[in-house]
């Protein structure tokens, strides 16, 4: 019995990893000729192969991008990763490396994508009568709309050619930031339903209620005992 119950979870979370993992590794069988791709003249050479602040790779030439912008565009983080091309060649740009950094930033994306999509159907299924539809339907769902991303022939131009490496770059900081917005507001959220993180008021942090005085706590305990004063002074 001990047995049964993690393999049981095993196998109830597996497809959670299996399906991402199946889905990058078609991604990146799909994209692997472009590999052997070598570069091309259509912005290619002006951004990397013939750029002199790269040839070769320099950090004052770096700094340069981060400095003005460079033909017109002020695209620093884009150079950035053409610099760090060149120092994994040997400070000489080498077409497989930069295809192949732009297949494993296109496998990111992809899988950031899949976590985005199953993120959102899990709180569409919370909302709505897909509570039924559980385990590994859902994930097929999730790893469906996440293959038109990965697949999609748009995708070839940002993948295949050098250039396109803004594309990839841009997509994967906004799949981030729009996965960080959505962990964020659940957190807030959760926040907000716990009674433990509840905020005190800016004003109330450092205060301290006044305590009662001994006098007027003991007259509030026994009410009798200053109605007997009166008559015991009379007495003498």
């Amino acid at each position: 019995m001990q047995v049964g119950g993690p393999t049981h979870k095993h196998l109830k979370a597996s497809p959670h990893v299996l399906a991402p993992a199946l889905l990058i590794a078609v991604t990146a069988i799909t994209f692997l000729p472009t590999l052997f791709n070598d570069f091309t003249n259509w912005d290619d050479n002006i951004n990397l192969t013939e750029n002199p602040l790269l040839i070769p790779p320099t950090w004052w030439g770096l700094w340069q991008f981060w400095k003005a912008p460079f033909e017109n565009l002020y695209v620093p983080l884009f150079y950035t990763s053409y610099f760090v091309d060149l120092l994994l060649g040997g400070g000489v740009p080498r077409a497989s490396i930069t295809h192949a950094i732009n297949v494993l930033l296109h496998c990111t994306n992809v899988g950031l994508a899949f976590w985005l999509i199953c993120y959102l159907l899990d709180k569409l299924a919370d909302s709505t009568d897909l509570r039924a539809h559980t385990g590994v339907s859902r994930v097929v769902a999730c790893a469906l709309g996440a293959s038109v991303f990965a697949l999609h022939p748009l995708q070839v131009e940002a993948v295949a050619w050098a250039t396109g490496r803004k594309d990839l770059l841009a997509g994967f900081f906004t799949l981030w930031a729009f996965a960080r917005y959505l962990r964020y507001t659940e957190s807030r959220s959760s926040a907000a339903a716990s009674p433990r993180l509840t905020r005190r008021p800016p004003g109330a942090r450092g205060r301290r209620r006044p305590r009662p005085s001994r006098a007027r706590t003991t007259g509030a305990a026994d009410p009798g005992r200053r109605r007997a004063n009166p008559g015991s002074l009379t007495a003498r």
